[in-house]
């Protein structure tokens, strides 16, 4: 459907916060991105801390604080490529939800919400099947020890089965984020996240009725987490709010939302599948300096999360108030909202190489008991505190490029910067000039600062704003 060509007067523009309404058109663009951000960014905080302790706890299995973590960190591989399979529902409707309520069509929402719940439903059913029997390849592709592989291997079969309900997660939170709703996606992700640590620590010690399952209780509270996380999804949805109401008879695959919503996701799924390949890619060239190398750039990524989370809820404020913008006709607002987003979290990514620079020792103290681990991941923490600003500014531009329906330039990014920078230079420092953990993340500093470079380019560009979904 073409967006409206008009554009509508912004009112009360410096009105306060905070808004009590759905409809965020009447505050200033600082306020509408801050209170859209605010609410994800605490659901980001709780995905934070359940990976945080998931690495903790994997860190501290006696004997096994190597070959534990590295399964860890294979199955969260193999975890983001299921999430990436699900953009097809997630990124397309929140694209669409957020231009059809810009516009106030609440019907046209709740035809968009079955057909995103169903095409997720089946990329996840889709994903499983595939990931069941074929896991034990997806770990040969990297050098972990025998010890390791196993570990991984049960891991990522019984994850799988958890992912069915994490693809129903993120399609309601998706178009609950682009109704400018985000108070839900928070109380369901904190639910997740509740379960996740209270499970797996029982699962993990034998706490209850529970045997001790060692790292194997891990993706045990893992599962029941992401299990409880899509039957709240569905309960919230069923239930409706603000106008929005998932109904039986919409849950279908055939229709012109399905396809306008695959029209926008394709590229965005290329784009995640290009970055996966590089990252599983670069992980393998980190997998050949070892389990201890491996382990100890899974703890400093993991930990990177103080940085790209905060990034990712203001990303998805900058999403979501673009799309409304732009389907109520403001395209000069939805080019302010990304900037405002942009600026907001900069200092995020300012204190996120200042933590990493400065007290890079202590957060490797803190999650394993390996001295071996503690001094490969110090020696390069000071590469990973020079990713965090251009990391921070790439995620925010490219997330509001997605929501405004633009996902081809974000595909080109892939292209040139993961695919092309990423994984041939981590070789070339890391493995051949012998520059270890080192060496090789300088291919992530390369990918994150052209990627922030070029995000910013593109977005400020503008060609978005003209852009028919």
């Amino acid at each position: 459907m073409a967006e409206p060509e008009e554009t509508l007067p912004v009112p009360g523009e410096n009105l306060p916060p905070p808004p009590c309404r759905s409809d965020w058109l009447g505050q200033s663009v600082h306020s509408q991105v801050f209170w859209l951000a605010l609410p994800v960014l605490l659901e980001q905080v709780f995905i934070f801390f359940v990976g945080f302790y998931n690495t903790y706890l994997a860190g501290h299995i006696e004997g096994q604080q190597s070959a534990a973590t590295a399964a860890i960190c294979m199955g969260a591989y193999v975890s983001w490529l299921a999430n990436l399979m699900f953009m097809l529902s997630s990124s397309g409707a929140l694209a669409l939800v957020a231009r059809a309520k810009g516009r106030n069509d609440l019907e046209e929402v709740n035809i968009i919400a079955g057909r995103a719940v169903a095409i997720a439903g089946m990329l996840g059913l889709l994903f499983a099947a595939i990931t069941i029997p074929f896991a034990e390849y997806f770990v040969r592709l990297t050098k972990l020890s025998p010890e390791a592989s196993q570990i991984a291997v049960r891991y990522i079969r019984a994850d799988a089965c958890g992912e069915i309900f994490t693809a129903l997660t993120l399609a309601g939170t998706a178009v609950c984020r682009g109704m400018g709703q985000m108070k839900v996606p928070l109380a369901i992700l904190m639910a997740v996240s509740l379960l996740n640590v209270g499970f797996s620590t029982a699962m993990v010690y034998g706490i209850g009725p529970f045997p001790a399952m060692g790292v194997d209780g891990i993706v045990g509270g893992t599962v029941i987490a992401r299990i409880g996380g899509g039957l709240l999804t569905l309960a919230f949805l069923f239930r409706g709010f603000d106008g929005l109401k998932l109904r039986v008879r919409e849950l279908r695959l055939n229709g012109p939302h399905v396809a306008r919503m695959t029209r926008i996701a394709i590229p965005a799924l290329i784009d995640g599948l290009i970055a996966w390949s590089a990252h599983f890619t670069f992980v393998g060239v980190i997998s050949q300096l070892g389990d201890t190398a491996f382990a100890a750039h899974y703890i400093g990524v993991d930990f990177e999360a103080i940085t790209y989370l905060p990034a990712t809820a203001w990303g998805a404020a900058a999403a979501t108030a673009i799309g409304q913008s732009l389907g109520a006709g403001d395209r000069e607002r939805a080019m302010r909202c990304g900037h405002a987003a942009a600026l907001q979290c900069l200092p995020v990514g300012i204190i996120g190489t200042l933590v990493f620079g400065l007290a890079g020792g202590w957060v490797f103290q803190v999650m394993t008991s390996s001295p071996q681990i503690r001094e490969v991941g110090t020696s390069a923490m000071g590469v990973l505190a020079c990713c965090q600003i251009p990391l921070v500014i790439g995620i925010v531009y490219i997330h509001g490029l997605r929501g405004a329906g633009e996902t081809r330039l974000p595909l080109i990014l892939a292209i040139v910067s993961t695919a092309g920078l990423r994984v041939p230079i981590a070789w070339l420092f890391g493995i051949a000039w012998s520059g270890g953990l080192a060496g090789a993340w300088l291919g992530m500093l390369a990918d994150v600062t052209v990627r922030g470079v070029l995000g910013a380019g593109l977005y400020s560009w503008a060609r978005w704003t003209k852009l028919k979904i």
